[in-house]
């Protein structure tokens, strides 16, 4: 039996984005992992977050800071956000 996705839920597709690049820079500089995001941003359709696992957990979660963690139980409704397309000058 596979253990069910995590999100951390944030306040909307930025805040999303802004925590995922804090948790791959976190990363990068505590164990040189390389890349430039975490896990990206996911949505339900309501909701945006990231995904939300060791060692993210480890390293930032401390009760204080973590509002709400879903578990994904039995449903794969949560689907990646493609980033943003970067505007072309006119």
């Amino acid at each position: 039996m596979s253990t069910p996705n995590q999100y951390l839920v944030c306040l909307d597709a930025n805040h999303a984005a802004a925590v995922d690049a804090l948790v791959i820079a976190r990363l990068r500089r505590l164990d040189g992992n390389k890349g430039s995001s975490w896990s990206g941003v996911f949505t339900d359709g309501l909701r945006f977050g990231i995904l939300w696992a060791a060692p993210v957990s480890a390293i930032v979660a401390d009760g204080e800071v973590v509002e709400e963690v879903f578990d994904e139980a039995g449903v794969s409704n949560w689907q990646p956000v493609p980033p943003p397309a970067e505007e072309t000058p006119l």
